[in-house]
Parts: structure tokens; C-alpha cells; sequence
């Protein structure tokens, strides 16, 4: 048995993942035409552990908005929402063991000048295993 690369960006941007409730957009790219508010999840990578066939990716959780006030908000609800997914399948076969945040930073995008907050989130899950 070979263990594969856990889907985390996958998981978060399905219509059933766990950023769905914030009724917002939730993309790997900025739309063309950007909704007033809407998040956007890039992989940054992570790393395996040994012990247990387990795993440890990470994502960059973009939250965007007109106001710098609703992009925090904004954060500040997918935040809590990453956080609450320790214990739960956010995915197929993607198990949350330790579900791990960094606190939301300021970081408005410096092509347009539009308000952005973001965090990263870096679970530990456990692998898909396969054959």
C-alpha cells in the first residue's frame, strides 16, 4: 500500500465542504468578475509524517470583500469554521486529526487595492492509502 497526497483544496472548495455555510463563493481563482464577497483556497504545500500514515498540507484561505471591516468577518467565520473540522471527514477519506490555524492577517491584494484578509490552515489528516 502506497499513500497519496491528501485532496485538501479539493475538500474545501466542494459544494459540501466545510467553508459551504459561509455563503460565499469559494474558488482556486478569482473570478473575472469578482462577487462583492467570495474566498479563495491555494495550496502551499505541506509535508508527510511518519507515524501513522498521516499528513500535514497546507492552504492559503483568501477572504475577500469591498470593506476591509466584511473581509475580516469574512476570515473570522472561515476561521472558525476550519477550526471546527478536528474529528470530522471534510472529505473523502480525508480525516481532520488535529485541525491547525494561523490567526487572520491583514492582506489587501496589491494589484487592486481590494481588502483581503487570510490565514493559513494546515490540518493533520490521515491518508488516503492505495494500492
Amino acid at each position: 500500500m502506497t499513500a497519496r497526497p491528501p485532496e485538501l483544496v479539493k475538500a474545501l472548495t466542494a459544494a459540501a465542504g466545510p467553508l459551504a455555510d459561509l455563503g460565499v463563493p469559494v474558488a482556486t481563482q478569482v473570478p473575472g468578475t469578482r462577487p462583492a464577497r467570495f474566498i479563495r483556497v491555494v495550496t502551499t504545500g505541506g509535508s508527510e509524517i511518519a507515524d501513522y500514515a498521516l499528513a500535514q498540507p497546507t492552504a492559503l484561505i483568501e477572504c475577500w470583500a469591498a470593506k476591509t471591516a466584511d473581509a475580516y468577518e469574512l476570515a473570522a467565520n472561515a476561521w472558525i469554521a476550519l477550526r471546527a473540522t478536528e474529528g470530522v471527514e471534510i472529505g473523502p477519506g480525508l480525516w481532520v486529526q488535529e485541525a491547525r490555524v494561523t490567526l487572520p492577517v491583514d492582506f489587501p491584494d496589491t494589484h487592486s487595492g481590494s481588502p483581503r484578509w487570510q490565514f493559513i490552515f494546515n490540518p493533520i489528516v490521515a491518508q488516503e492509502e492505495t494500492p
